[in-house]
């Protein structure tokens, strides 16, 4: 889950982690995935969920909101223009599609799109009124005059979760301390009952020693990592389990919810009305639709739990 649950599935080249039980980003209609700000308001006070009523599909914004990003404008012939709020596929020209913006004109914005196979297409950060279905433009910035602010990281938290024990960290059995053991507990790791998440966190390494995991693995540097291993139930016996193949410094911990649930879930929500595309990012399910005042994240905490989903939204309040 998450980027690092990525790299394993390379041999473990780059970040040690877990990889082949990853969930990717699920664009709705399997375009690639792009990401946009996100926003998880209070609910409307006259909203009220009722366990198991379906999911909320038209959820008209109140005052002005906000792409708060670059997002792909498009025209196919002489359709309207829309806003492609969900993922792009990278054709060329590109396909994709979303809600039907009324008041932009391409006229007004010459040298800032493409026009191929009697497609236009360019990038804006769209600003105006959305009434659920359409979006009435009040301000469109093109890609050129957007001066975009610094990327908040997204990279995973790969620290380990326990303290440290009293003593520090310790090797418990050098022969099962190697870059071998490194694969084998990460693939044990991915079997357990439970399992939800697993990483190595290789901050104990000398400065200097290792530029990169895959170069503490061929120097076998291994003695200095620790494995860190989330499940949702026993931690004792995914401990006993860990430790027949990994003598190293181990870090169990319980996690809410298992990536199987999770996955479960996912699988669920992304075919729902409204979705655009879905992940599973931090312990939990993100779902991304068009636009959300607190109404769909209301049905989905009424609906799975509370956490178990996060609604991010496409477009948001200007602020």
């Amino acid at each position: 889950m998450r980027t690092r649950l990525l790299a394993l599935c390379a041999a473990l080249v780059g970040v040690l982690v877990v990889g082949c039980s990853s969930v990717p980003e699920t664009p709705v209609e399997g375009a690639e995935a792009t990401r946009s700000a996100s926003v998880r308001p209070t609910p409307s006070p006259t909203f009220s969920v009722v366990p198991g009523a379906p999911m909320p599909t038209e959820v008209p914004a109140v005052g002005l909101v906000t792409t708060g990003r670059p997002v792909t404008v498009i025209a196919h012939g002489n359709g309207a223009p829309e806003a492609c709020l969900g993922g792009v596929r990278t054709s060329y020209p590109p396909q994709c599609g979303g809600p039907e913006l009324v008041g932009f004109d391409w006229a007004d914005y010459p040298g800032h799109f493409i026009e191929s196979r009697a497609v236009k297409f360019g990038e804006f950060v769209l600003t105006g009124r959305y009434d659920g279905t359409s979006l009435q433009v009040t301000s469109a910035v093109p890609l050129a005059q957007y001066d975009e602010p610094k990327a908040e990281s997204r990279l995973p938290d790969q620290s380990t979760r326990c303290p440290e024990p009293v003593g520090g960290w310790r090797v418990v059995d050098e022969k099962r301390t190697n870059a071998r053991a490194v694969r084998e507990v990460l693939a044990v790791a991915r079997h357990l009952t439970g399992f939800a998440d697993a990483w190595v966190d290789r901050s104990r390494v000398p400065s200097g020693t290792g530029a990169s995991a895959s170069a503490d693995l061929a120097s076998d540097r291994t003695h200095w990592f620790t494995v860190n291993v989330q499940v949702a139930q026993d931690l004792a016996a995914a401990t006993r389990s860990l430790r027949k193949v990994w003598g190293g410094a181990l870090c169990v911990t319980a996690a809410p919810y298992s990536l199987a649930r999770l996955s479960a879930v996912q699988v669920r929500i992304v075919r729902r009305p409204g979705v655009l595309m879905s992940s599973v990012e931090g312990g939990a399910v993100e779902a991304r639709v068009v636009h959300d005042n607190g109404v769909v994240q209301a049905w989905a905490d009424a609906t799975y739990g509370p956490g178990l989903v996060t609604i991010r939204s496409a477009l948001v309040p200007v602020s």
